[in-house]
């Protein structure tokens, strides 16, 4: 997640918050067998896993 100390305590949650939901999206996005390499790599980080994937392709 990106640096949020420097933002007082609601607008550290509000944006913690909307980067918890844009991951959900991203994760929601991925088609059930996506899921399942994902959880089965060793990766660590969705959007890691995703520029992995996107470089083997």
């Amino acid at each position: 997640m990106a640096n949020t100390k420097n933002l007082s305590n609601d607008e550290r949650k509000a944006a913690k918050r909307e980067q918890r939901r844009a991951l959900k999206a991203v994760f929601g996005a991925l088609t059930v067998k996506q899921k399942k390499a994902f959880k089965a790599s060793e990766t660590k980080g969705l959007r890691t896993w995703i520029a992995e994937q996107q470089k083997s392709e």
